[in-house]
């Protein structure tokens, strides 16, 4: 009876969780669109697939961050591009 309170209680409180993080996920941001939001999100998904399975090298960790410079840096240029 308690396993069961406590897995309704989990779902429920899962359920809370989905729904705020789907209501962050879809808030509007002044000045940020939808593509550079996901060019971060490949960019994140990358380097933890690449830090997970290889080791880490220096030079590996200086291309990611050029890289990601530069994506920042296009967009500080022209925020409408990306």
């Amino acid at each position: 009876m308690a396993l069961q309170g406590a897995a309704h209680r989990a779902q429920y409180l899962s359920g809370i969780t989905m729904n705020h993080l789907k209501k962050a996920a879809l808030a509007e941001v002044p000045h940020y669109t939808r593509s550079g939001l996901y060019s971060q999100v490949v960019i994140v998904l990358a380097s933890a697939f690449y830090f997970q399975w290889y080791p880490v090298v220096p030079t590996a960790a200086i291309g990611f961050l050029g890289v990601v410079a530069a994506v920042m840096t296009v967009r500080a240029v022209r925020p409408e591009r990306l």
